[in-house]
């Protein structure tokens, strides 16, 4: 016999049990005294009707308790701008917030905006930035804070513990590192200066990318001559990325150059580790 049918039979044998017990009930019912049942079912309405009202009274406390959550849940707008309009607008132009109001953010927050990867996956996670880059636009903002359903400087603070990049699958993560990229481009190029690229790239590769590959990497565009990459492309940029995560562990004298489709940079950055591997 399986489980269900157990089940089945179980509970057949308790209903036959519970109308045994009724019918012999009532079948000594005339031997009752009748003052003791009337009492008795005086009783049962009485504890009937208690209990009806303490359930009535535990679902309105559980009411008030939803609505407290509600209340404490609710996105506030005025109070997210207030903290646009006091911390990170422009003094020339209240619209827009530039570097200067972010690292004043930066501070409210306790947080380094030069060392801290958390303030950019911050950003990131607001969709700031489409309209300029490096910049944050007051209705950008008010959209960021509704979406993460943020409106104070506590709330904030809440949650910085889980804007750490290991939180970030493969996909996410690409689409961070891409707009790193973009957010960091100065006024109307589509490329960042070389020296961006050093400062920026160990702060969002960290852990993602050996140490050893970063530290080569920037000593390779240090030193290069080449004037072409005094500036770089977002392809060069997304290239570095894949190329690392492909071959930071394997033997880098296998690269093969002539079937490669990585951009030149990628080709001249082996030569540069071929190199170093010789001396």
């Amino acid at each position: 016999m399986d489980r269900s049918e157990k089940r089945k039979l179980q509970h057949s044998t308790n209903s036959h049990n519970n109308t045994t017990s009724n019918s012999t009930y009532h079948l000594h019912s005339d031997g009752i005294d009748t003052t003791t049942t009337h009492n008795t079912n005086k009783r049962s309405r009485r504890s009937s009707s208690k209990s009806n009202t303490s359930s009535k009274m535990w679902r309105k406390g559980s009411s008030r308790r939803k609505s407290a959550d509600a209340n404490t849940n609710r996105w506030d707008e005025a109070k997210a701008l207030t903290i646009f309009d006091d911390t990170l607008a422009e003094t020339d132009d209240d619209t827009i917030a530039t570097m200067e109001g972010i690292c004043k953010f930066c501070e409210v927050l306790e947080i380094d905006a030069m060392e801290d990867i958390r303030i950019l996956v911050l950003l990131w996670k607001m969709e700031v930035g489409e309209d300029r880059p490096a910049q944050i636009t007051r209705e950008e903002w008010k959209k960021g804070c509704m979406t993460l359903n943020i409106d104070s400087i506590e709330k904030f603070k809440q949650l910085l513990p889980t804007l750490d990049t290991g939180f970030l699958v493969v996909n996410e993560f690409r689409d961070f590192y891409k707009f790193c990229f973009r957010f960091n481009c100065e006024g109307t190029f589509k490329t960042i200066a070389k020296d961006t690229v050093m400062e920026l790239n160990p702060m969002v590769l960290k852990d993602r990318i050996s140490e050893d590959f970063l530290v080569k990497f920037k000593e390779f565009l240090e030193k290069t001559d080449d004037t072409s990459y005094n500036r770089i492309t977002l392809d060069q940029w997304m290239s570095f990325l894949d190329f690392s995560l492909e071959n930071q562990s394997q033997d880098i004298n296998e690269y093969d150059e002539e079937n490669s489709a990585w951009p030149t940079l990628i080709d001249d950055y082996v030569d540069y580790l071929k190199e170093m591997m010789q001396m």
